[in-house]
């Protein structure tokens, strides 16, 4: 298997390189169509066709193949954050050689190559400062190119290393979510089924019950990678982690819950519900003395699927600045976003102390795919 990635990778390399190649000779195609009307014009018509066509491919030969020289050396002097002596002076002395290498090829090479006639030494004094002019100007032109394409490979590179390194992070953060569960929720919900069983057996059952649905949800991420599940089965989740809660909570946690089907229908990552829940839970309604309402809706429009979770618990102040306040939110947000894309994930928050807290995210609505989720 490795010797076949070898060559498939030797093989895009080759690709690569032949295809730039062709670009980089089509680079140089405007300039031999000045040499043909150049030379056309002052022979006033009088050079045979493929005089002119060959005689105008010598003159561009030339530079073309100095400037891989010049294309080489832009990736041995990378171009510096702030612009130095040292970087000027060795570019100054490369233009030099550009040009003496290039009026050498000019006057020397192609002009008894070309079958031009004979070069007219009076006229030296007035044609070579043109000659040296045009050959740094095209030294400019190619070393200027050369750091642009390679400055934008490199931002390319960053722009997928930070997508990876994102990526990264949420799955990172997934799976440290997928391994927790809140220990004061788990070691309450032990507590709670201790106390039933004495009162209450049939209802322990049923609670122990709900706790293993919980860690064999958790259990089948961890085991089959599962990277997106419907909305539906994260609900189902999210529904056991309440029934617990409100076993532990009694009254004092009333959940309200307008679920669409087509928004079930729709394919989210893990735990895209769950830390929401837990949030408004243990931070609004939990501390409140008498508790509240915690409010769940999932709908689709226009294409997009919006959820939504709101308590009328404590809430909390926030500063004008906090767009997505607290580390679950957060980590969702981050989630949904290396999955869709920064600019289609919505976040909104809306809390004030005394006055509850909801979060609003907004995604693509992804239709369900069979292969999309393990079973």
């Amino acid at each position: 298997m490795p010797t076949v990635h070898l060559m498939a990778a030797s093989a895009r390399f080759r690709l690569l390189t032949w295809r730039s190649a062709a670009v980089y000779a089509a680079c140089w195609v405007p300039l031999a169509v000045v040499y043909i009307a150049l030379l056309t014009a002052t022979s006033g018509g009088t050079l045979p066709v493929l005089t002119v066509i060959s005689a105008a491919l010598l003159n561009t030969l030339g530079p073309a193949l100095l400037g891989v020289g010049v294309v080489w050396m832009t990736g041995r002097v990378p171009f510096p954050k702030r612009l130095s002596a040292d970087f000027v002076a060795v570019h100054l002395s490369l233009a030099g050689g550009f040009v003496a290498a290039w009026l050498w090829w000019a006057f020397i090479v192609v002009r008894p190559l070309a079958a031009a006639s004979a070069v007219d030494p009076t006229i030296f004094p007035y044609v070579l400062p043109w000659q040296a002019i045009i050959g740094l100007m095209l030294y400019v032109v190619v070393s200027g190119i050369s750091y642009a394409v390679r400055g934008a490979f490199l931002v390319n590179s960053l722009a997928v290393a930070a997508a990876t390194a994102d990526r990264l992070r949420a799955e990172a953060e997934l799976a440290a979510l997928r391994a927790h569960l809140d220990p004061h929720f788990l070691f309450g919900t032990l507590h709670g089924v201790m106390q039933l069983l004495r009162d209450d057996p049939a209802h322990a059952e049923r609670a122990l019950e709900r706790l293993a649905e919980l860690l064999r949800y958790v259990l089948r991420l961890d085991r089959a990678h599962v990277r997106l599940v419907t909305l539906e089965t994260e609900w189902q989740f999210v529904q056991s982690y309440l029934w617990l809660e409100q076993l532990r909570l009694g009254d004092r946690l009333r959940v309200d819950a307008q679920l669409e089907d087509d928004a079930l229908a729709c394919m989210v990552p893990p735990f895209t519900l769950q830390p929401l829940v837990e949030n408004a839970i243990r931070h609004g309604l939990s501390p409140k003395p008498r508790g509240g309402r915690l409010r769940i809706t999932a709908r689709t429009t226009d294409d997009l699927l919006e959820l939504e979770i709101a308590d009328d618990g404590l809430g909390r102040l926030t500063p004008p600045d906090a767009s997505v306040p607290g580390l679950g939110i957060q980590s969702v947000v981050r989630r949904l976003r290396a999955h869709f894309g920064d600019a289609r994930v919505g976040a909104e928050i809306a809390t004030a102390l005394g006055a509850g807290f909801s979060v609003r995210l907004v995604v693509p609505a992804q239709p369900t795919d069979d292969t999309a989720e393990a079973r």
